[in-house]
């Protein structure tokens, strides 16, 4: 049931133009590609709000932290000074525009969550 929960918070969050049954490879993107979409999650989490709906809101959190650990894993070190940093430097339509390429990829991931236990 919670699995089912959080493919469905994934790919609500995901617009469906971005939403295939490809399966990216995670190091074809950089540590700062992930860190770009770690910031812009948690950009979309306080943008939305009180009034977004749960499964967004579920969708989005869980993507900051597959981002932030996407990022982790390929620096070996926290993300926490790096995405302050970066959230910093950047503007909110910068942040706003990384959105279709995270949202893509956001996408993708559900639809390999979707597939376990098929």
């Amino acid at each position: 049931m919670y699995r089912a929960a959080i493919v469905a918070g994934l790919l609500a969050a995901a617009p469906l133009s971005a939403q295939d049954n490809s399966s990216p490879q995670t190091d074809a993107y950089s540590a700062s590609d992930d860190l770009d979409c770690a910031v812009w999650a948690l950009f979309m989490v306080g943008s939305l709000g009180d009034d977004a709906p749960a499964d967004t809101m579920v969708a989005l959190n869980l993507a900051v932290g597959w981002f932030s650990g996407l990022y982790e894993g390929k620096t070996g070190t926290d993300i926490e000074p790096a995405i302050i940093a970066r959230g910093q430097a950047l503007t909110n339509e910068e942040v706003q525009a990384f959105g279709m390429g995270c949202s893509a990829r956001l996408g993708q991931f559900a639809s390999r969550l979707g597939s376990i236990g098929n």
